[in-house]
Parts: structure tokens; sequence; C-alpha cells
């Protein structure tokens, strides 16, 4: 763990923007999880050592990119009444993907209280995968997949509404962002609570000091209110799922269940991860498999189709298939060493140009939604993975062109 600790301390010290610090934090936080759960790695191995630079190397590179402070106030804050009924239509198609969410979610809880199952059994036994496709697979396939990324637009227009203090606009962009979290709610996941609560206070970093004085004091409160419930949420699917939690470690300074699992969940990437390492090599290389969700939608009709990921980690990952094995391991399976090192390095290019780059902030905000999510869940591995996701980031290409085609007011 020295390795990550002094990588830490490097990251607060070069620190020049409030995202780069709460990227480093996240990361402090991540170590002082693992060290809280009895996670160490042998100090005086010479590869576990490497593996731990090598890691730390790519995640510096990943958050790189966001340690810069554009000014905002030299940018184009107004938009064309075109775009801003397009941004309208937008809140409104993700709304109605909410909608739908939460439907299946109180449908879900009926199905549990009926078949009188826990909540670890409706999500990893299979039950709750089965209940959603028999019951509804359409609204799932056609509005919560295809509709729900939406999302990411809603929330990045929720930041743009709040600089300008369009109150209305950015409560409807609240709302609408809500689909991060509500989509793995279906299942009773985690995760999206999580991905939602890091990418809001994230973007909010971002986007703080432009706020008016009024405006900093109403989303301290509404922040505060919103994530209440979150926290809650997250908290009660904790103690359902893992209150007979298998897996403490008998080093762990933390012998509660439920608070270990928390506690494991930002941390098993350290050691899963450095393991992976340690046994990789060339032949267990997985060309890109968490990046073919697109292209095997594209490609599927014309009878291409791509190796299953969760059989190819079962295959050279063994145990470690279905645990969170971090952002490095990942990417190494995926490309090697060199090939990681040159896609992160084009990754943190593109995120500094895209921060710098003088453009309308809706545009800006925009693309920060998608590109956080990498830097955001190095400890869980790569978000790319996701086809929720990488509908987003269409999404924010198709719709950035469109405010481009109607350009802003003059």
């Amino acid at each position: 763990m020295l390795v990550y600790s002094i990588f830490t301390i490097l990251l607060l010290l070069i620190s020049r923007s409030p995202l780069f610090r709460f990227l480093s934090l996240l990361f402090f936080g991540s170590v002082i999880s693992g060290i809280l759960t009895g996670k160490s790695l042998d100090f005086f191995d010479l590869e576990t050592n490497v593996n731990s630079f090598f890691s730390a190397l790519i995640i510096f590179m990943c958050f790189w990119g966001f340690n810069v402070k554009p000014a905002l106030t030299s940018m184009k804050f107004d938009i064309s009444e075109g775009n801003y009924k397009l941004i309208k239509a937008i809140f409104f198609l993700s709304c109605i993907a909410l909608a739908v969410n939460m439907y299946v979610v109180f449908n879900s809880i009926i199905s549990i209280l009926a078949n009188g199952l826990s909540v670890s059994e409706f999500k990893n036994a299979g039950y709750g995968k089965e209940f959603v496709a028999n019951n509804f697979q359409y609204l799932i396939t056609y509005i919560s997949f295809v509709i729900g990324p939406l999302s990411f637009l809603c929330l990045a227009a929720h930041f743009y509404f709040l600089i300008i203090a369009n109150r209305k606009m950015a409560f409807l962009g609240f709302i609408g962002s809500l689909n991060i979290a509500a989509l793995p709610l279906i299942y009773f996941a985690r995760s999206g609570i999580v991905a939602f609560v890091l990418l809001y206070l994230s973007m909010l970093l971002f986007v703080y000091e432009y706020l008016s004085a009024a405006g900093k004091k109403k989303v301290k409160f509404n922040v505060l209110l919103a994530m209440v419930p979150l926290f809650f949420i997250f908290l009660l699917i904790s103690m359902n799922r893992f209150e007979n939690y298998p897996y403490l470690n008998d080093e762990s300074i933390i012998s509660n269940p439920i608070l270990y699992s928390i506690f494991d969940y930002f941390s098993q990437w350290l050691v899963n991860g450095n393991y992976l390492l340690s046994n990789f090599d060339t032949s267990k290389v997985m060309y890109a498999s968490n990046f073919t969700y697109i292209p095997e939608k594209l490609l599927s009709p014309f009878g291409v189709s791509f190796a299953e990921i969760q059989s190819l980690r079962e295959l050279h990952f063994g145990s470690q298939a279905n645990s969170f094995n971090g952002l490095p391991a990942l990417l190494v399976y995926d490309f090697s060493y060199f090939i990681s090192i040159l896609i992160v390095l084009l990754f943190m290019f593109f995120v500094r140009f895209s921060l710098k780059k003088k453009e309308c902030i809706l545009t800006k905000l925009f693309w920060l939604s998608v590109m956080l999510p990498i830097p955001l869940f190095f400890f869980q591995g790569l978000f790319t993975v996701f086809g929720f996701y990488n509908l987003a980031v269409l999404y924010v290409a198709f719709f950035s062109i469109l405010l481009r085609l109607r350009w802003y007011k003059p």
C-alpha cells in the first residue's frame, strides 16, 4: 500500500482544480478502505511494487486530464431558442424513461415480497433477470436502455441551467438525470446510486465557483435533500444483501459484514488488480472486450459476432471473474501494457483539449458527463462495458453536433 499512499500525496500536492482534488481524495478513500478491510500487498516483492506503480501511473494519467481550471466566463452561455426546445424534449423523454424504471422497480419490490425472497436472492440468484425479462422486456429494451442514457445530457443541462440561474429547468434536468441511479435499481444493484452521486458531486465541483452566491446556497440545500434518500436506499440494499457477507478478511479492522461490504466495494481492486497483473501474459489479451458493445450492435445484422465478455473473464480471470479488478488491470487484459498506456495518454489529451477549448458551456458539460465516469470508477473497472454508457456517449456526440448546427444567439 506504500506505493499508493505516496501516489495519493503526490496527487494532492500537484492539484490545481477542485475536481482533480476530488478524484485524488476518492483514490485516497479507496486506499484507506483497503487498509480498514485488511487488504495488504507484499512491500518486499518486486513484482507487486511494479504492478502497483503501473496501476498508479494509469490512474494518474486518467486523473491528470481534469487538472485544469477552464475559464467558463469567457465562453458563450446563451443558446438559441431551437436548442432550448431541444433540451426540453430531452428532459421530457428522460422523464418518461424514469417513470418506466420506477414502475419496474416498484413491481420488483412487489415480486420480492410476494415470493418471500431476499434482495440478495433476487439480484444474484437469477430471479431478478428472469422476472424483468418475462414481464418488462420491451419496456426495458426500448425505453429504459434506449431513452434512459439521455440522463447524462440531462445532468449536464442541469448544471448549465444552475449557472444561468434558471431553477425550473435545472430542476427538470435533475429529475431526468435520475435514470443513472434508477436503471440498476431494477435489479437492486448499488452501482447506479454510486455512479450518480460521484458524477453529480464531481460535476458540481467543476461549475461551483461559477454559480451565484444565492445559487451556491440553494444547491447545497438541494444536494443534501437529494443525497439523504439516495444514501438511505444504498444502505437499505447493503443491509439486505450483505448482512451475511461471507468474504470478511481476518485482518480487517471492520467486523460488521454490512460495513465491510461497503468498504470492500471501493477497495477490492487493490488486491484483485495486482493479482491479475501478476498472472498476465500476451496469450490472455481479450482484444478490447470492454469496448465491443456498439461494434457488436452495428455488425450483428451482418453475421459478425464477438466473444461473450463474461466467458472471456471466466477463462482468464478465474475466481476473479465477477470481482472488481480495477481499470488498470482490465485495460492491460484488453490491450496489453504498451497499448494501454497509449490509450490512456490519448484519453488524457482529449480531456484536456475538451476542457480548455472555448465553446458553449453546455457542449462542454455534455462531454464532461461522459468523460468523468472513466476515472471516477477506476476501482470498479471500465465503465465502457455498459451499453447504457456507450449509448450516452453517442447521444452526447450527436447532440453536440446539433447544438453547433443550430448554433447560439447572436
